[in-house]
This record gives C-alpha cells, structure tokens and sequence, in this order.
C-alpha cells in the first residue's frame, strides 16, 4: 500500500510528494477532508505527543490555549514543539492493525479534539465561573484526570471519536449559533477608493478573527468556537447563553462597521441532535433557520454609531463653517446638500457624521469613517509585514520583497496604467461540506481550507514582488488587485497551490478553486471590475463543470473591461459576439467559437508560454491581428485556405509567420486537437463539431501577460 509522508506534506504542500510504501514501523492514517492516506513512524507520532503533554504540564488555562492556538496548522519549517499539537488524534493504527495497509482507519487532528472537548464541556455542563478555571485547564490536557466528573468526559471523548452519544445524555441541552456576514460585497463595494475598500475588509476579518474571540473569551470562553472566518462563525454554548450570544454577534457587527450586516441563529438542541445519524440534519435546520431569519429582518440594518469617544487619525473641523465660505465665494462645493446636511462624499448613500482633513475638507458617515480607520498605511503594514512572515516562515530562503502600501489603484496599475481585479472561490464546496458529519470535520475543514488559502495567497504575492492589494483572504475565496501583467500567472500559481495542497493523491480529483479576472484602466470603478470578475468566475466554474472528467484542476477565465457595459451577461454577450455557426464541404455542422477562455491552469500555462514566445518575435503581433481578422470575417474554409496562403508559403518574407504556425504544430493543448488555425474538440452533448480560435485570446493576452508592449513587438 502507498502513502504519502505526513511531515512531507506539512513541510511542503504545495509540491507533489511522491508516494511511498508503508512500513511495518508506521502509523497510518487517512484525512478526514481530503482523504489522503498519511502515514508517519510510530516513534516519531510518540516523541511529538509526549512533547505536547509535557509542554502543557504546569501551564495556566490561558497559556494552554495559546499552545494550542499558536500555530494554526504548521505548515513549513514548524518546530517539532509546535508540531506536536497538530498531531493525528487517538494513535493511529499500526501496520498490522491496519491489515498491513489494505484498511485504514480515519483520525481527526489532536488541538480540534482537545479544544471541541473543551467547549463542548462548556456548552453542556455550564460551570460556574469559579469552578471552570480548574476544569479548563484539566480539558485542555491531552488525557485530562476529572476525578468524579471522568464519565463526563469520557462520554464526549467518545462522542468525538465515534460520534455516537451515550444513552443517559442524549438529551442534554446546548445552543449552537450559527452566524454569518451579508451583503458583503454591497459593503466592499460603497467606494472606489482603494483605503476604504481595503478597510471594510480588514475591519470584517479582525471582528471574525479578533473580536467574536475576545467576546466569547469575556463571555463564555474561547473554546466555544467551531470556526470564524470568512465571514462565517459556528459556535457551542450553554443553551441559557444563546439568545445574548448571537444578538451581541449582530450588535458588534452593526455598531463597528455601522452598515455591514450580520444575521446569527441560536438553536437549542440536544447532544443526541448532533451524533453521526444527525448531524447533517440538524445543522442544514439550523442554516435555514438562519436564513429565516435574515428574510425577516430585512434591509434595515443601519444603527446609529457613536463615535465621538474613538481616536481619530484625522483633524475634526467645523463642516458648516467650511460650507458657508465656499459658498459664498460662489465655488463648487464637495458635498452634496439635503436639508443643511451633507451626504457621506464617500459612499453617497448616508448622512454624513464626521468630518476630516484628508485632500481638504470631507465629510463622512460612520461605516467610511470606520472603514478609513481600518485602512491607512499603518495598518496595511503591519498587514504585509504578517504576509512575508508567514511566507518566511513556509520558505525561510524566499526572499524578503521590498512590498509597499500602494497609495491608490493608480499606484498599482504603474506605467502601463491597467489593474486586474482577480476574484477566486472554491468548486462544489457544498459538496464537500455535505459529507462532514462531525465536528471535528468541520473544524479541521475550516483549519485548512483557510490556511492552504492564505498560505497560496501570501507566498504567490511575495513572490511577484509588486504593488498590489489583497482585499480579501480567507475560507475558499481569495480577491486581490494586481497590476495586470501579474494577474493571470498570479492567479494560476495560487490555484495550482491551492489544488496541490488538497490533492488527493488518486485517480479522483480533490478540492479545486476556479478563478475570474477582470482588467481594466485604474480609473475603471472598482464596482464594475468586481461585478466583471464575479461573473467570469461563473463562467470558470461552470467550464470547470463541464469538463471534470477531462480536467484536472480548477480552472480561470479573464476579459479586459473596455466599457462600462461590459460585466452584466458576459457568457450571454460571448455567444452573441464571439460563437458562429457553420459548415464544412460536407454540409457538416460546425460550432466555431472565438475564445479559448475560459482555461484549464495547465492551458493557461501553455497560453502565456505562447505569448511569451511571440513576443520575442519581431511582427508576431501584427499576425495576430491578421489572424484573428480572418477567423472574425471568413468561413472555415476560406480561413483555412487563408491560412496556407499567408502562414505556409515559402517566402523569405514568411520567416516569422512560419515560427507562429510551428509552434501551433508543436505545443498542444491539453483536451484539443491541431485544426490548422484552429483547435477541435469534440463534445458528445453537442452534434456539431466545436472549433476554438485562439487569436483573439492572443490578441487581448498580449498586453496582459508580463513583457507585452502595446508597441509592435
């Protein structure tokens, strides 16, 4: 039997591992997520979790949970101390339990049993505040000693390993809240300026990452949490603890932002309620009592906001003095008037409460002031320096890049003056939260999901080395603002990362990512280039649908946004513009669509080496240009026999014509056939051959990919 080395793949994730056969001194083991067959020597797996008993002796229940905490998942160049607490959780089975590899058993991660087991206590017995400092620390030993409250512990350790509940609790009650951000991207997309953009986002993932913790720790306590991140939280607590829990959820979120929005469910259950045979049930009621709930309160989420008592950055000014004077010198004013009041000149959408010096004097509602808060240089530093650090820490010999804090979008674009606005987010992921049926799945899924996305994300942009902002970052989604020459290949590199780290080493595909990507001028509103990258998504997953018996991998789709209209229909508008119908000399149907996109990662890797190669060849592109006329303005066969004419002819003048035509002969691309100017494909749901041109994605990539010149090369 083959398996893949456990400290390998946490040293490295993002390169294929190759496979070994297990041997008599292993402990193997499959992941609960991915599936992979794990395997690790089983005195290594007892010096790693003596290390974390040993570690945790003597420490206060704070300091315990910070060693389990510390480390989020270790990947890269981890010591064996911090390792120690992501070890597989009970022992797992040795070669010959394991019937010398032919069945192995699944083991879920010690610090998600340890910290379930801990606020599962919690949420079912509700000690009292005196008497649950003592027990902390006890449940967050690796064998904790209970004394007379053993059975309880032992009943949830069972309850995590097995999922079964034993008979005397099954109907013990807790709460379980379930929580969640909305309207996001109406939150994300109020403005155009790049500070608040960045802010709103930074300010949604410290409250999931850094205030529903410190509440919960002031509260009840830390380990009450599932996951939070990614804009979705999932919590255990005593059941007389629910109803305050989730308002104060949908407070912090209302009062910090002072406009995102946040709905939150508190479900009473029963232990019994969540054992294998009813998990899944009873969390798919909750999430529809949750969106139940949502529908009932509506749009009206907006809360006044004090913020007078807040530090500000900014000098507060009179804004009604300001307005008089610059009326009466008969100037055009900033703001927007509404019965002596002005109007945020941010968002345009709420009155304005706080006034700053920032270019002059502006008013500003209270979610862009939070947001402008959030975002100034200090805090998008520290940022950065957070993001080369994780870096660092996954390579120590990955260079130290010279990132700066871009001052506007037009900052990033640089001298070329385009952007491209990359949005990422996971394929069939409801699929692969169905079949979670445990807690621990569900927090190990969380873990990794999010740390295989940051870690892809982080890396891919220190390497690039450039001006960029990454707005959002977390779960399965990724959004990010690149100049545009790096957005393809950044997005490619962060999807093969992705996609390797989930792989599940066998013939059936693991967890993929699909990516869109919009380009356009920096003065381009951020609103449509977003809109254009979320529906170019759409179209990647669904290609990706299409073809997942052929493809391997998550797959991406890019436009360059020439026009306000562009974004609203894009697949629609493709089939109008870009798909026509013909037929050969046989009066055989042919379908000849005008783009390649949206790619493969494999295609589009051979894509950019294409345009790489061209644009080392003087007057490639003009052949584009040709090329892509033809293919517009001809039938098949006419273009085709252009296509001898102009590619094939022997003429000293052809020389960098032929160059075009032998790198089409002899780069194939994954799943086409060579059709001359053309690739074919053969789709069994559709009667009519398929042709696929690939000029106008040449065309439109030149200026894209890295090196291109709107020059004639």
């Amino acid at each position: 039997m083959s398996v893949i080395d456990w400290r390998s793949w946490l040293r490295d994730p993002f390169q294929k591992i190759e496979k070994r056969q297990c041997r008599e001194k292993d402990y193997l083991w499959r992941d609960p997520v991915t599936g992979v067959q794990f395997a690790m020597e089983n005195k290594d797996y007892d010096q790693l979790l003596d290390r974390a008993e040993k570690q945790l002796q003597g420490m206060t229940p704070e300091d315990a949970y910070r060693a389990w905490t510390t480390t989020v998942f270790p990947f890269g160049q981890v010591s064996d101390d911090l390792l120690a607490f992501h070890v597989p959780y009970p022992a797992p089975q040795s070669y010959r339990e394991s019937s010398n590899g032919q069945n192995i058993e699944t083991r879920n991660r010690l610090a998600d049993f340890v910290l379930l087991r801990t606020g599962l206590y919690y949420a079912l017995f509700h000690p009292d505040e005196d008497e649950w400092s003592n027990l902390r620390g006890q449940l967050l030993q690796v064998k904790p000693a209970m004394g007379e409250l053993q059975n309880r512990v032992d009943a949830i350790d069972r309850f995590l390993l097995t999922g079964q509940v034993s008979a005397e609790w099954q109907d013990r009650k807790f709460a379980i809240v379930k929580a969640g951000a909305v309207k996001i991207k109406q939150y994300l997309l109020e403005s155009n300026k790049i500070q608040e953009i960045r802010g709103a986002s930074r300010l949604l993932e410290e409250i999931s990452r850094e205030y529903v913790p410190q509440f919960l720790r002031e509260a009840v306590t830390p380990e009450s949490v599932v996951y939070s991140g990614g804009g979705n939280i999932l919590l255990l607590v005593p059941e007389e603890q629910g109803k305050r829990v989730a308002e104060r959820i949908e407070n912090m979120y209302r009062e910090m932002t002072g406009s995102a929005q946040a709905v939150a469910f508190p479900a009473t259950v029963t232990w019994g309620d969540i054992d294998t045979s009813n998990f899944a049930s009873t969390l798919s009621w909750i999430e529809q009592k949750k969106t139940e709930r949502q529908m009932a309160m509506g749009t009206n989420f907006a809360a006044a906001v004090n913020v007078q008592d807040k530090e500000r950055p900014y000098e507060p000014t009179d804004l009604h003095t300001y307005l008089e004077s610059v009326q009466k010198a008969e100037q055009d004013t900033a703001f927007l008037l509404l019965q002596n009041k002005a109007i945020c000149i941010s968002c345009r959408l709420r009155e304005a409460d706080t006034y700053i010096k920032r270019n002059g004097v502006q008013a500003l509602c209270t979610a862009c002031f939070q947001k402008v808060q959030m975002g100034n240089s200090q805090e998008e530093e520290r940022f950065l320096r957070e993001m080369i650090d994780v870096s660092q820490q996954y390579r120590p010999t990955l260079k130290a890049p010279n990132l700066q804090v871009p001052k506007d979008l037009d900052d990033i674009a640089g001298a070329k003056g385009q952007i491209a606005v990359v949005y990422g987010d996971g394929n069939n992921m409801g699929k692969v939260v169905e079949r979670l049926d445990s807690l621990t799945q569900f927090r190990y899924f969380s873990v990794l999901f999010d740390q295989v996305t940051r870690l892809a994300t982080y890396t891919t942009v220190v390497e690039c080395n450039t001006k960029c902002e990454v707005i959002a970052v977390g779960g399965d989604d990724v959004l990010l603002i690149l100049p545009a020459t790096y957005a393809l290949r950044a997005a490619r590199i962060i999807g093969e990362k992705f996609d390797q780290a989930l792989d599940t080493y066998e013939e059936q595909e693991g967890m993929t990512i699909s990516f869109g990507i919009s380009i356009g001028a920096a003065a381009t509103p951020f609103a449509i280039l977003f809109r254009t990258a979320s529906d170019l998504l759409t179209s990647a997953k669904q290609v990706k649908k299409q073809n997942k018996s052929t493809w391997r991998g998550g797959s991406l789709d890019f436009q360059v946004v020439r026009n306000a209209s562009l974004g609203e229909g894009i697949q629609e508008e493709r089939k109008l513009l870009f798909q026509k119908r013909s037929q050969d000399r046989y009066q055989n149907p042919i379908l000849v669509h005008q783009l390649m996109r949206p790619y493969s990662f494999t295609q589009s890797r051979m894509m950019e080496a294409w345009i790489k190669e061209l644009q080392k060849t003087n007057g490639s592109r003009s052949i584009l240009y040709h090329m892509r006329d033809v293919v517009q303005n001809l039938s098949v066969e006419e273009s085709k026999l252009h296509y001898y004419y102009y590619m094939l002819t022997n003429r000293e003048s052809n020389e960098q014509r032929q160059k075009v035509h032998q790198w089409i002969e002899t780069h194939p691309i994954e799943g086409f056939q060579n059709d001359l100017l053309y690739y074919k494909k053969q789709d069994d749901h559709v009667e009519a051959v398929q042709l696929y041109s690939p000029w106008h994605d040449l065309v439109e990539l030149w200026s894209v990919v890295e090196g291109g010149d709107e020059r004639e090369a």
